[in-house]
């Protein structure tokens, strides 16, 4: 077939052939064209009106009386401040848009000030900022592809093949603009009964950077059975995060201010917190809480056990202490620590003290009753460390702190609409990120036309107006 992708489909109406592949990218490339210029024409569209409204007029229609005290709201550079009847249209000047699926081009309306006939440029506020080219719809493709796991090359590439080009430079801006973004969490009945604290490390411009995360912890509807594991929590929503340079106290508290705040944890000792043995978390929830309810992960535990156990024997002690955190009862659990205690006292000292120093912190699952969630392990927390590395990996290095935090923020937001029926995470995003009303703030109709009198209202009129002219 001779021809280009786009007169594919007029060859094969025509009753020529063509290949089906050819079909479809004719397909493809026509409704990317039509897309971006239905948005285009609304653009105009919204454009000439917003303009119109500035102008108390359309052009080619008269001046009305009232303009003449109405003021513009653009002034003059070289008059300052003018009126609407002051002002004229003169032409319009065309302004390059580029969409997520292809490029206009607009026609801006020509102000001129008909007391020095200086050009006099209308501003079209977050509407279409000055020498902004990209639009809002193309900075969202760009947040949304990037948090699904794309890279700034192959996002490039996705939009050049709808015949936009987007220079690499300009795509780390667009992700920043999302770094303050709102989590919209909210925990079941406005209140935190459990939750976990832990802490993921990347590195932005050779780095390390802490991804400190505060997430909800909920009791399942119906247990759920994993192999020879029955779960009986699930995760809930990321209620607070931040990045910071380190996992320490003082950052922690920042994270759980936030918490306190918004009326989440608000009684002493109604929260179960779950976490690792970093001491940053469980100062910082002694101080913004005032609670010493706090669960230690007996995983943890296991683990730094067998890095300090010899080799020969690191993954039986590891075992161990498994089986003696799975105790049922307190009771139990004290007589397994004896057990644990005799048998590698001579074998793994140091893994022992380590583990009979941390186990009074691991008891609160068994101990504290009043409380009815409890989860024993960080695993939720765990779990949700992954997600983060799981996209991160995408990326081999990050080299500005502002795209790295709106890259978190965005998939914590992307998790916590995922537990919210029908909620849509980027059009959450955009709401938070593009919150200016739009309105027009006068009107461009033609004055009413005054009720048509009746005719004792004629008869009062004609003699008004006698009387007035015999006197």
């Amino acid at each position: 077939m001779s021809g280009t992708r786009s007169d594919a489909v007029s060859v094969f109406l025509a009753g020529g052939t063509v290949k089906l592949s050819a079909w479809v990218e004719a397909v493809r490339q026509e409704g990317w064209e039509a897309s971006a210029g239905r948005k285009g024409a609304r653009l105009q569209e919204a454009i000439e009106a917003l303009v119109a409204a500035g102008m108390g007029r359309r052009p080619g229609e008269p001046k009305r009386a009232s303009q003449a005290q109405a003021p513009s709201p653009w002034p003059c550079q070289r008059c300052g401040p003018v009126t609407q009847a002051e002002l004229s249209y003169s032409g319009a000047y065309e302004r390059t848009v580029v969409f997520d699926d292809g490029t206009v081009t607009l026609r801006i309306p020509r102000l001129r000030c008909r007391r020095c006939r200086g050009s006099v440029a209308p501003e079209l506020g977050p509407l279409l900022p000055k020498r902004q080219r990209h639009w809002y719809d193309l900075r969202l493709t760009v947040m949304e592809q990037y948090t699904h796991g794309l890279s700034y090359r192959p996002v490039q590439q996705t939009l050049q093949h709808r015949g936009v080009y987007v220079g690499l430079s300009s795509l780390p801006p667009m992700m920043a603009a999302a770094q303050d973004v709102s989590l919209h969490a909210q925990p079941v009945g406005g209140r935190l009964l459990a939750a976990q604290a832990d802490g993921a490390f990347w590195r932005v411009n050779g780095q390390l950077r802490a991804i400190l995360h505060f997430t909800e912890v909920r009791l399942r509807p119906k247990l759920k059975a994993v192999g020879r594991y029955t779960l009986q929590f699930e995760t809930g929503q990321v209620v607070a995060s931040m990045i910071a340079p380190e996992e320490s106290g003082q950052h922690w508290q920042l994270v759980l201010d936030e918490v306190y705040r918004r009326g989440w944890v608000t009684e002493k000792g109604e929260l179960f917190l779950t976490s690792d043995g970093n001491e940053g978390i469980r100062s910082a929830a002694e101080i913004v809480f005032g609670f010493g309810v706090h669960q230690r992960c007996p995983w943890h535990i296991a683990h730094r056990a067998r890095e300090l156990a010899p080799a020969s024997c690191a993954a039986a002690v590891e075992n161990s202490v498994h089986w003696v955190f799975n105790a049922a009862t307190h009771e139990e659990l004290h007589e397994r620590l004896r057990a644990f205690d005799q048998r590698w006292r001579m074998h793994a000292p140091e893994a022992v003290k380590s583990v009979l120093r941390k186990a009074p912190q691991a008891l609160s699952h068994l101990v504290a009753t009043n409380f009815p969630s409890r989860p024993k392990t960080a695993a939720i927390a765990e779990r949700h460390n992954l997600e983060y590395k799981r996209r991160l990996r995408v990326t081999r290095g990050f080299f500005r702190d502002d795209t790295f935090a709106a890259l978190i923020r965005l998939l914590d937001l992307k998790h916590n609409c995922a537990r919210i029926d029908g909620a849509d995470w980027l059009h959450r995003a955009a709401a938070d990120i593009w919150p200016q009303p739009m309105q027009l703030h006068h009107s461009t109709a033609p004055p009413s036309t005054p009720p048509r009198p009746t005719t004792k209202a004629k008869a009062t009129a004609i003699t008004t107006a006698y009387t007035i002219r015999g006197t």
